[in-house]
């Protein structure tokens, strides 16, 4: 997992010793978050282009040997200049067919968008000492235009600035470090490995069979599977609390579950036949993955994986 750099916090420092203590930092945050597993710091043009003072920009203080070789070398090897931010949304875009936006208080923000669930689920880093960007999470505005349908939605992007941060993000950082998986058979095919505490029912393999790996669908489908993974390692027989779970859940309301009584309805591999109304949503679209908590013991079956108004 990489960094992705908040193009926002550029700012003009009023000599090239502070603009080097600014470096100097970023660079101490990084081998901190390098020792989480971070691998490089993703920048866009705008980063290779700005003067950190009126006559320094950033190759310029890479070579200055006034300072830290150590810090010089550290930032000019996780720094790459390519690919820069914008090719890789660019490419994103392209490989999921639609076009992304991401706007922080009226402006474009390049590196906060990439680092958004939606695009890369990364983390989103700063440098230059202004007291907005001293916050683990940073409130932006996400539109996804997805053939003739646009989606917007408020969007909380994880951020660095300093330490305490990383601190905060570690249990995620850590959470991310799980198999890949490339594709929704892989997924079916190793279910009972990836997912142990799970119960999945046989018409879910059909539902999946086509994502692929780079599919943002996917991607945060596996995370809500993982979220309710997770859960039920820790939950009690007999026992279910929605609030628990760290995204939304809920049941469906009167009107959906009679509309889809017999689309939420399913043979579970037990024999049994339930109605899977509790559920867990995730985006982009209006997907759904519908659970049934088992009474007897801590397992949850899966009994839906479809977007809520194409359940098939």
């Amino acid at each position: 997992m990489d960094l992705f750099f908040n193009e926002l916090s550029l700012r003009v420092a009023s000599d090239r010793f502070v603009a080097n203590q600014w470096f100097e930092a970023l660079g101490n945050l990084y081998k901190v978050a390098a020792g989480l597993g971070i691998g490089e710091i993703k920048v866009p043009a705008a980063f290779f282009e700005h003067s950190f003072t009126d006559e320094c920009s950033f190759f310029q203080w890479v070579d200055d040997k006034r300072f830290d070789p150590d810090f010089r070398l550290l930032l000019k090897s996780k720094i790459t200049t390519t690919p820069v931010i914008e090719v890789m949304l660019e490419e994103k875009e392209t490989g999921i067919g639609r076009v992304f936006d991401c706007l922080y208080c009226g402006k474009n923000a390049l590196g906060l968008g990439a680092a958004s669930q939606h695009m890369f689920n990364a983390i989103s880093i700063s440098m230059a000492p202004d007291s907005i960007w001293d916050e683990a999470y940073i409130g932006v505005s996400i539109s996804i235009f997805d053939g003739d349908d646009l989606n917007e939605e408020a969007c909380e992007i994880r951020h660095v600035y300093q330490n305490a941060h990383l601190s905060i993000h570690a249990a995620w950082l850590k959470s991310q470090k799980r198999p890949n998986i490339p594709n929704g058979n892989v997924l079916w095919l190793k279910r009972n490995t990836l997912f142990p505490n799970l119960i999945f029912c046989d018409h879910v393999r059909g539902q999946i069979a086509g994502f692929s790996g780079n599919q943002p669908e996917f991607i945060q489908m596996q995370k809500r599977l993982y979220e309710l993974e997770e859960y039920a390692s820790k939950r009690s027989a007999g026992t279910f609390r929605s609030d628990d779970l760290p995204s939304k859940v809920t049941p469906e309301s009167d009107t959906r579950g009679n509309d889809f009584a017999s689309k939420l309805i399913r043979v579970c591999p037990d024999g049994e036949t339930r109605f899977f109304d509790w559920h867990s949503r995730y985006t982009p679209g209006a997907g759904r993955i519908h659970f049934f908590p088992l009474e007897n013991s801590n397992k949850i079956i899966v009994g839906n994986i479809a977007n809520q108004n194409e359940i098939k």
